[in-house]
C-alpha cells in the first residue's frame, strides 16, 4: 500500500508464523529496528520526523535464521487476542478491537450505535475497498477458518505505531490482517510531503493490505515475486485514494535507499537489502494508468490471474494489455520521470511536480548526472559508450544543446544476444512542449538512430536519450550508444520558402502541440484550427502583424470556449494576404 514508509506486509501460511523485511535508509542501515523506534540519520543531516517501516512481504520465520537475506525482520508467532469484535451485517469482515488499553481505537460513538465510530468506519472502508477490487475483476473470496469467531476475514486494530508499521497481512487459508488502531501519531505525516493520519491512513492502508490478501488468493509468497506484489499494492493506494499521496515519501532518497529515480539502470524488479525500490516503483504503474487507462489495470489483473508471477509472465501480460512492447513502455516511462520535479512538464505525470528529485538531478546525484551529461557537442564531436544495465533497466543520457548551427545523430544498438531487446527514445524539450523525435531502425544491424538538426537542434533547451531493455534476467545487459555532432557544413541547408506551414510536433499529440510556420515579409497573420466539418475550434493567431522569419505557436488542445477539444483529426490553416497553407493534425485523448 502506499502508506508512509514501508508497510510491513506479513504473510503466514496456515498457522505458520510470518515475518517482514524493514526498509532501510540511504546509509544501508534499517530505518527502525525490530520493535524499536530509532531512525538513522546522516552526519549533519536531519531527516525530519520518524517514518513508519513499510517492509516487504514476509516469509515463514525461522528462529535459527532470524535475519534471512539483508533486510531486518519482524516475527509474529500467533494471532493477538482482543476483547471484542464487530461484524457489519452482510460484510465478509470482522473487526477485532479492544475497548481499553494501548490497542483501543478512538471510542467516540456519535451515532449512538453502541459501536465506536472508528470501528464502523473501518468496516465501511473495508467493504468499499473490497467492492472496488470486485469491480476490477479480482477474486475477493476472503475468509479464515473460524479462528476469530467465524469464517469472516478478521481485521485486528492494534497500536502498530511503536513498531513504525502501517499494517500487516497474513495469508493462507486462515488469513487475517492487522492495521494501526488510529493512525494518530506524527510518524504518519510529514509537513509538505504527505499526511496519512486518521481516516486517510486507514483508507490507504486497507487498500494496500487488502490487495495483498487478494494476491494470496492467486499466488503464494516467493522472494522473486515480492517486488511486483509490493509495487502493485502501493499503486492500488493511489488508484483508490489519489488525494492522500502517501507515496510521495518513497521518492525521497534523503529518506530511503534505492528509490527508483536514483539509478534507472538498476532495473524495475530490484528489491535488495530492504530497499524502497518497489514502493517508489509504483510510479511505473502510475505511468501505465495515466497513459493507457483501463488497459493498464487489465494488464495488472492478468498478471495475477496467470497464477505465476515470473518476469516473463508480467512482461507478456502488460504488453498484451497495452499493445506496446515492454522496452517501449519503459523508455517512455523514463522520459516521464525525467520531466518531473524541477523539470516538471504537465504533459507527463499529473503530480510530477512533487517527485523530487528526478533522475539526473545535478544537485542530488551530481556524480551520476555529470557522467551521463554531454555538453559542448560542437567541441566534443563524437562519443561512443559501451554500457550495461540490469534487466528491465534503462540508461538516461542528457545532451545539452550548445547553440551551434549543426546538429546531432543519436544511435543505440543492443549487443550479443540482446540485440533485439533494446528501445531508443529521444525527447527534445522546447520552451513550451516536449516532443519525441522519430526513430529509424537499420533492418540489417538493428541499430536505432535519431537525427536532430536545424531549428529542432537550435531551438532545443534540453535533449534526453533513453535506452531501455526488456530482457527477463541478467545483471549486465549490454548495449552501445553513440552521440555524434554534425557540423553545419555537413547538414543540408533547408529549402527556403517564402511562405510555409510546417507539420505540428508532436503529431499525434496530447495534450499540446507546436505549430511552426515561416513568413517572408511582415504581414497580418491568421492561424486557425478547424474540425473536419470546417467549424472553427480555436483561433491561435488572429490578425497579428508578425515579422519575417520562423514562428512557433502552441495549441493546448482547448477550444475557443476553454473546453478540451475531443480526440480526432483537425485542420490548421495559416493565411496572410493572398497566401494560405493547411495541415492536418491528430489529437489523442
Amino acid at each position: 500500500m502506499r502508506q508512509k514508509l514501508p508497510i510491513l506486509v506479513l504473510i503466514a501460511a496456515f498457522a505458520a508464523p510470518a515475518s517482514a523485511l524493514l526498509i532501510v535508509g540511504p546509509d544501508g542501515k534499517p530505518t527502525v529496528g525490530c520493535q524499536m523506534g530509532d531512525v538513522t540519520t546522516h552526519p549533519g543531516e536531519t531527516l525530519g520526523p520518524a517514518k513508519p517501516a513499510r517492509g516487504g512481504l514476509g516469509e515463514t520465520y525461522d528462529p535459527a535464521n532470524p535475519y534471512f537475506g539483508t533486510g531486518q525482520k519482524l516475527a509474529q508467532a500467533a494471532r493477538v487476542t482482543l476483547h471484542t469484535s464487530y461484524a457489519k451485517p452482510g460484510s465478509v469482515f470482522r473487526i477485532q478491537y479492544d475497548t481499553t488499553g494501548t490497542n483501543a481505537p478512538p471510542m467516540a460513538d456519535l451515532d449512538g450505535s453502541g459501536v465506536p465510530d472508528w470501528v464502523e468506519l473501518t468496516a465501511h472502508v473495508a467493504d468499499s475497498v473490497l467492492n472496488q477490487y470486485f469491480l476490477m475483476g479480482y477474486d475477493v473470496t476472503l475468509k479464515d477458518l473460524g479462528t476469530g469467531g467465524d469464517v469472516r476475514y478478521d481485521i485486528y486494530l492494534r497500536n502498530l505505531a511503536p513498531q513504525y508499521v502501517y499494517g500487516l497481512t497474513y495469508s493462507g487459508s486462515n488469513g487475517y490482517m492487522e492495521i494501526d488502531n488510529d493512525f494518530a501519531e506524527s510518524i504518519y505525516a510529514y509537513p509538505g510531503v504527505f499526511d496519512s493520519r486518521g481516516a486517510r491512513g486507514l483508507r490507504v492502508t486497507l487498500a494496500h493490505e487488502m490487495f495483498h490478501s487478494i494476491q494470496f488468493l492467486y499466488v503464494s509468497y516467493r522472494t522473486d515475486w515480492a517486488w511486483w506484489m509490493e509495487m502493485t499494492a502501493t499503486f492500488m493506494e493511489e488508484l483508490m485514494y489519489t488525494e492522500v499521496n502517501d507515496y510521495y515519501q518513497y521518492l525521497r532518497p534523503d529518506w530511503y535507499k534505492d528509490t527508483i529515480f536514483e539509478n534507472p539502470a538498476l532495473g524495475l524488479t530490484s528489491y535488495a537489502s530492504g530497499s524502497v525500490h518497489p514502493y517508489s516503483g509504483m510510479v511505473f504503474l502510475l505511468f501505465l494508468w495515466q497513459k493507457h487507462g483501463s488497459a493498464a489495470l487489465t494488464g495488472i489483473r492478468d498478471t495475477f490471474a496467470a497464477r505465476e508471477l515470473s518476469t516473463a509472465t508480467i512482461i507478456t501480460k502488460l504488453q498484451n494489455a497495452t499493445g506496446v512492447a515492454m522496452r517501449d513502455l519503459l523508455s517512455e516511462f523514463w522520459v516521464w520521470s525525467y520531466f518531473s520535479g524541477d523539470r516538471y512538464r504537465p504533459q507527463f505525470f499529473a503530480e510530477g511536480a512533487h517527485y523530487k528529485p528526478a533522475p539526473l538531478d545535478t544537485i542530488k546525484y551530481d556524480s551520476i548526472a555529470s557522467r551521463v551529461t554531454l555538453r559542448r557537442m560542437s567541441i566534443l564531436g563524437d562519443t561512443t559508450v559501451a554500457d550495461t544495465t540490469a534487466f528491465l533497466g534503462a540508461r538516461l543520457v542528457r545532451i545539452v544543446p550548445d547553440g551551434s548551427a549543426g546538429g546531432v545523430v543519436i544511435s543505440v544498438r543492443g549487443t550479443d544476444t540482446y540485440a533485439g531487446k533494446w528501445a531508443l527514445r529521444v525527447a527534445v524539450a522546447y520552451p513550451d512542449v516536449v516532443t519525441y523525435m522519430p526513430v529509424e531502425k537499420d533492418s540489417r544491424t538493428g541499430e536505432m538512430s535519431v537525427s536532430i538538426t536545424g531549428a529542432n537542434w537550435q531551438n532545443a533547451q534540453d535533449i534526453l536519450l533513453v535506452a531501455a531493455n526488456d530482457a527477463i534476467s541478467g545483471t549486465k545487459i549490454p548495449f552501445v550508444y553513440r552521440v555524434q555532432y554534425l557540423h553545419p557544413e555537413t547538414v543540408a541547408a533547408p529549402a527556403v520558402h517564402r511562405f510555409e506551414l510546417g507539420q505540428n510536433l508532436p503529431n499525434p499529440f496530447n495534450p499540446a502541440t507546436v505549430i511552426p510556420f515561416t513568413i517572408e515579409e511582415t504581414a497580418a497573420v491568421d492561424l486557425v484550427v478547424y474540425d473536419v466539418q470546417g467549424r472553427v475550434v480555436r483561433r491561435l493567431v488572429s490578425g497579428a502583424v508578425l515579422e519575417p522569419g520562423a514562428h512557433r505557436v502552441t495549441w493546448d488542445g482547448m477550444t475557443e470556449t476553454g473546453l478540451p477539444a475531443g480526440a480526432g483529426v483537425y485542420v490548421v490553416r495559416l493565411s496572410a494576404g493572398s497566401e494560405m497553407r493547411v495541415r492536418r493534425m491528430t489529437l489523442l485523448r
